[in-house]
């Protein structure tokens, strides 16, 4: 099972797309990088991101968005639940 990553970067004291962000993140879930998911709207962040390890979507569209999710977490697709 997968791990999605929200990075609350006021109180983590760090900022993304820094690499620290994502260790800090993955180091507090307790959760390898590569088990991850990281949704974000900007690409430098997603690049970043994959750079540490951790998987990455870039947001653009609601479902397609949520099919990622479902996949990376095991689920066939956003309407199959």
């Amino acid at each position: 099972m997968g791990n999605i990553l929200c990075l609350l970067c006021i109180r983590s004291g760090v900022r993304k797309p820094g690499l620290c962000a994502f260790e800090v993140t993955c180091a507090r879930l307790g959760a390898r990088p590569e088990d991850c998911l990281l949704v974000d709207d900007v690409a430098v962040t997603a690049e970043a991101a994959q750079e540490a390890g951790t998987q990455a979507h870039i947001f653009e569209k609601n479902t397609d968005t949520v099919t990622r999710i479902a996949e990376h977490l095991g689920g066939a697709g956003p309407f199959s639940w």
